[in-house]
């Protein structure tokens, strides 16, 4: 390990250090386990951190539209969503299993991804759509 990797690891592991693990999975390099717990930590303690944020900037289009009712893009959208937090949450299992393996974090990463893609999709819609709809004319009191 050089002197720059040393500072480097200092700071912690970044997402450049999981993408860069996934493409030793990919070119079948040899990978020891302590590199899988490193990778399968930064998903857990940067990357769902992260994806709770982009579900949680959801909440308040859904309590103006409610459902995805008479909206079908915004119900595909949320589909898709769901679709990516079921691989989300196949991840959160394994890492609870406590034995993970190299692909398991591979698509834990690819799920995080999507499932953080899927809930911005969602943001955006959602707001078109309440972009484009009328205000109520009800007036409160």
């Amino acid at each position: 390990m050089s002197f720059f990797d040393n500072i480097r690891s200092a700071f912690g592991t970044t997402e450049k250090d999981v993408v860069a693990f996934m493409m030793k999975v990919w070119n079948e390099e040899k990978i020891v386990a302590k590199e899988i717990g490193v990778a399968a930590e930064w998903i857990v303690k940067s990357g769902l951190p992260a994806l709770t944020n982009d579900v949680a900037a959801i909440t308040p289009f859904v309590s103006v539209i409610g459902t995805a009712a008479g909206h079908p893009e915004l119900a595909a959208n949320m589909a898709a969503l769901n679709v990516a937090m079921a691989g989300v949450q196949a991840f959160s299992t394994a890492v609870s299993g406590g034995s993970l393996t190299a692909d398991q974090v591979v698509q834990g990463y690819g799920s995080l991804k999507a499932a953080s893609a899927a809930a911005q999709k969602v943001v955006s819609t959602a707001a078109t759509i309440v972009a484009v709809t009328p205000p109520s004319t009800a007036k409160s009191l």
